[in-house]
């Protein structure tokens, strides 16, 4: 697990700003995500729920490839991914490193 991840999933306010950052991002590409509105400090939970969301039938590779574009994960990070559940994770990771840096940059901001 990421440092990033480890902070958000300890932090009420980053769990809900990452839930958040994942539903703008899957919608934007058109991909329907269905995450509890509980606030789940169980990283294993949310990758779930994204990996029934990539793994819908009618579910495109070019839809696949421009949700990864979003969300910005590398082609490095991407081929490290052996199934879907790795790459849920990546994702997963992925935004809520993006929720930690504006967090963090606001604060550095306000302070």
């Amino acid at each position: 697990m990421s440092a990033a991840l480890e902070i958000v999933i300890q932090h009420r306010e980053l769990i809900t700003a990452t839930k958040q950052q994942l539903l703008k991002d899957f919608l934007a590409v058109g991909i329907r995500l269905e995450l509890n509105n509980e606030v789940d400090r169980k990283a294993e939970t949310i990758v779930a729920q994204i990996v029934s969301a990539i793994s819908s039938p009618s579910l495109t590779a070019s839809t696949l490839q421009q949700l990864i574009y979003r969300v910005d994960l590398s082609e490095k990070q991407v081929q490290k991914c052996a199934n879907k559940e790795a790459l849920a994770y990546a994702i997963l990771e992925r935004e809520a490193l993006k929720v930690y840096i504006k967090q963090q940059y606001k604060a550095h901001l306000e302070g």
